[in-house]
């Protein structure tokens, strides 16, 4: 039974990895020609646009939506389906009053043409994308893992494919945010479908005193899950909005083409390498067996592996970005040659970053987390006033989050080898040995 199950897990992963496996291919194949259609100033917006709602997201529904997946009765999940999505108008409406309230600062500070849409736009993609998040988490709890890979399928197409029709007809920032948000509604309907969510919903018919009950029995989820979220949120998005605000959306442009580019190849890796690592280095520790020595070497080989990459990156970025994306894009590959080195060591850290829940680190790691925040946006902001030009302000930043890497490398690996210590004066220490 226990082989089933793990063959049934692994089964599970895969078919979720090669869904989104193939979305990624699809969104890569795509964006030479999404480049040669659109302008650095309007993929910018884009950009800025996609950067806000995923800060703002967390607090949309204020993390409810990761817990549909614990509760024992359909009744309950269905209960925080309903109050994630409450939660989530009410929350739009205070984000517009604060929207309207201060458009004309924001306005000036993210220097967004057609202003208006771009404003009307977020609280609508907010809805819709907490609307997406109870889909998925539903689907998880009823282990939809193939309809989960077919929706990200289904939805990548539909993006792409809307991005190159409306690109040639009438390639203006207005169409790419028209089908970002397009793009949620169709992913949430098509997953919701397969995953039968709405006949649930139709069939649980949540009371208000069941909505309070769970809220209350799950509020460990807004108090620490959705400021957690929205940390990663921010450490992700902050740098698109930095650059906006410090330049303009034709730099802003530039850069998260570079990343989306860059960010590809890595995120699908750095999944498959923790999925890897994670149950083994706990399997290990079940076992009594050292860490140290597996971490290391799997530190080692992604470093040696990622090398040869993030030099051609380094040597040639912006040769290769001017090939591939057009000639417009040379200054793109400029940020690649800095993005390549923060990119290397998020790959050689996997290892480390697998072994945090294992050696119960995780305290010092969200101090870590708040710090290396702190320390990023603080370098991306020296560089604008040291240097005052895209490409250093961009460098200082790649530079602190390679280095902060690093020094978490260093540390977690400091921590395993003295687990290993004990470990082996514990074993030594046992009577006849």
């Amino acid at each position: 039974m226990a082989h089933l199950k793990n063959s049934s897990v692994v089964q599970s992963v895969f078919v979720l990895l090669s869904g989104g496996a193939l979305a990624q291919a699809i969104t890569f194949a795509a964006m030479p020609v999404v480049t040669r259609l659109y302008s650095p100033e309007s993929l910018g917006i884009l950009g800025t646009f996609m950067s806000i709602v995923a800060i703002a997201l967390p607090f949309a529904a204020l993390g409810y939506p990761l817990a549909i997946v614990l509760p024992q009765k359909d009744r309950d999940a269905v209960g925080l389906a309903t109050l994630s999505i409450l939660l989530s108008l009410i929350t739009t409406v205070f984000v517009s009053s604060l929207l309207i309230e201060f458009s004309c600062e924001i306005s000036t500070l993210l220097k967004v043409a057609h202003f208006s849409f771009f404003l009307a736009a977020i609280p609508i993609a907010m809805v819709v994308s907490v609307l997406l998040l109870v889909v998925e988490n539903w689907a998880i709890r009823n282990h939809r893992y193939k309809e989960k890979a077919i929706s990200m399928t289904i939805h990548s197409l539909f993006v792409n494919g809307t991005k190159v029709i409306c690109g040639t007809l009438n390639p203006t920032a207005f169409a790419l945010l028209a089908t970002a948000i397009a793009g949620y509604a169709v992913h949430a309907i098509s997953l919701g479908l397969t995953s039968q969510v709405w006949a649930a919903w139709r069939k649980a018919k949540p009371s208000y005193a069941s909505i309070v009950s769970v809220s209350s029995t799950y509020r460990d989820f807004p108090l620490f899950r959705a400021p957690e979220q929205a940390m990663n949120a921010v450490t992700a998005g902050m740098p698109v909005i930095m650059l906006a605000a410090f330049f303009d959306q034709n730099t802003t442009g530039l850069f998260t083409t570079a990343l989306a580019a860059m960010n590809a190849p890595v995120a699908l890796l750095s999944r498959s390498i923790t999925d890897v690592f994670y149950p083994r280095l706990a399997t290990m520790k079940n076992d009594g067996h050292p860490m140290a020595p597996l971490i290391t070497k799997g530190t080692l080989t992604l470093t040696g592996v990622g090398l040869p990459a993030f030099f051609v990156i380094a040597l040639f970025g912006p040769q290769i970005f001017s090939f591939v994306f057009g000639s417009i894009w040379f200054e793109a590959g400029q940020f690649a040659q800095w993005l390549g080195l923060w990119m290397w060591t998020l790959v050689l850290n996997k290892p480390v970053v697998s072994a945090i829940p294992v050696l119960q680190l995780q305290k010092g790691f969200l101090v870590y987390s708040i710090a290396s925040v702190t320390i990023r946006l603080g370098a991306m902001w020296l560089g604008y006033q040291v240097f005052a030009t895209p490409i250093m302000t961009v460098a200082f930043f790649c530079a602190a989050s390679a280095l902060l890497n690093a020094l978490l490398v260093a540390y977690v690996l400091t921590v395993a080898r003295q687990h290993d210590r004990k470990l082996v004066s514990a074993t030594s220490a046992k009577p006849g040995r």
